[in-house]
């Protein structure tokens, strides 16, 4: 185990930093840490990992990522940070020799000419068969393990909570939001495999919070702007159609809850469906022309912009901004690696003014100078929405302020029969608006705007 004795950091972390470890190794060097983006969960992380390295003779560490290039900002925070290792691989499908070489380097762990071993790899790689057996290797060898789950909530989907090893005796999970929307299947496994919540470092005290080495607050304060957007008659007509079928699914009304809701396939499954229609609501694109008017009239211009919207719609926002004479990029999964570096250099350098993204975005990608954020795409999932901000609430020269502009649809009618379960079903959204407005400088005009 990790010895109790204060150890002196190469890297100088700051104290929240040090209580969350402390943190972690009360609880046996086991649990989760759940910090806003911005308030250096990474070099958190680095520093748990570089307390573990001194009190083992051997350690074989993997570190998780949801992304292929957030290996690179690892990589990058562990050069930064100063710590002493033999090797380090980065295992993922673009490196198609990760396999091999790991293979190797666990041979000479196992003859002690590496004693400090380091692989980084994504998510999808580690739950994998083959690096499954190489890890098997390590079992009864005298060498210590330890795991760190970057944006952990994606390491509890079923098919790789399933797979992931046992072996590992140290256990680090890292997330703004740990909560796994709509399964409790796989936040019951998080809790199981990692620990519980640790120590937590929330947005609000993110914004409000001085960073002793920049006498700034750790996260950019923001604005809000909530848009109400009313679906068309055909859409409410779908949308309450589906509402009424989940009202058929539920016998005691009375004392509903959302995790009664939220623990039935049926219904889960009509919520995707409803959830659809709320995100692909025509409307959306009406409205975005009056907050793309409201910001020239507020900045003189449209730049430094991530438009969050949907598969439907990524299309008509693009043409949209487009004919408006705005340089706008889509910026999706299906890019590789160079491919998002250069968009996002061109951003950063201002020859891009607004990027049009999916779920990309969500995890990870710093893009320091973004400060206008436009949710179109909201989503109920509280992980998605405080990850969408974090992206525009990094600190930058120069940004005093981020701007969120969120899109909240609503039918355009609620039958008697079907008001109380939609009350019910909306409180997750009007949690989401209530979490991101009491952070906002703007609080009350946002909160009246909404009531």
């Amino acid at each position: 185990m990790v010895t109790d004795s204060p150890h002196v950091h190469k890297f100088q972390l700051f104290n929240h930093q040090i209580e969350a470890i402390s943190c972690w190794k009360a609880n046996g060097c086991k649990g989760i840490l759940s910090m806003a983006t911005g308030t250096g969960k990474t070099y958190t992380a680095i520093g748990a990992l570089d307390e573990v390295l001194q009190s083992n003779k051997m350690l074989f560490t993997a570190i998780s990522v949801p992304y292929a290039h957030l290996m690179d900002q690892w990589l990058d925070s562990i050069k930064k940070y100063g710590l002493d290792l033999d090797y380090t691989i980065k295992c993922f499908s673009e490196n198609t020799n990760w396999h091999q070489e790991l293979k190797k380097v666990i041979r000479k762990m196992k003859i002690g000419q590496f004693k400090n071993v380091l692989i980084i790899s994504t998510h999808k790689t580690m739950v994998s068969e083959k690096m499954n057996e190489l890890i098997d290797e390590l079992k009864n060898q005298n060498i210590a393990t330890m795991i760190i789950g970057d944006e952990v909530h994606g390491l509890g989907s079923e098919k790789r909570r399933e797979n992931l090893s046992e072996l590992f005796e140290y256990r680090l999970g890292l997330s703004a939001t740990p909560k796994r929307m709509y399964d409790e299947i796989g936040n019951r496994f998080l809790h199981r495999y990692f620990g519980d919540v640790v120590y937590e470092f929330s947005l609000c005290k993110a914004i409000d919070k001085l960073n002793p080495a920049t006498y700034r607050t750790y996260l950019t304060p923001y604005y809000y702007f909530p848009y109400i957007c009313t679906l068309t008659s055909k859409e409410t007509e779908e949308y309450n159609e589906i509402t009424r079928k989940i009202l058929q699914k539920i016998s005691r009304l009375d004392d509903i809850t959302y995790d009664d809701i939220e623990s039935d396939e049926e219904i889960k499954r009509l919520l995707i469906i409803r959830s659809k229609i709320i995100k692909a609501a025509r409307e959306k694109i009406n409205i975005l022309k009056n907050i793309l008017v409201d910001i020239k009239v507020r900045f003189g211009e449209v730049n430094h912009t991530i438009i969050f919207t949907d598969d439907r719609l990524i299309t008509e926002t693009l043409k949209l901004l487009h004919a408006g004479g705005f340089i706008a990029v889509r910026f999706t999964q299906e890019l590789n690696i160079d491919q998002r570096n250069l968009i996002i250099d061109q951003f950063e350098k201002g020859n891009i003014d607004v990027l049009v993204a999916m779920k990309i975005l969500d995890e990870g990608v710093d893009i320091p100078n973004a400060k206008i954020a436009v949710l179109m795409s909201s989503t109920s999932n509280p992980r998605e929405y405080i990850q969408r901000l974090g992206r525009i609430l990094r600190i930058y020269d120069g940004k005093d302020y981020a701007y969120i502009y969120d899109i909240i649809v609503k039918p355009a009618y609620i039958p008697d029969d079907l008001f109380k379960l939609e009350n019910t079903v909306f409180k997750v959204e009007k949690e989401r608006v209530k979490l991101i407005a009491e952070c906002a400088l703007n609080y009350k005009e946002a909160i009246d705007k909404i009531i």
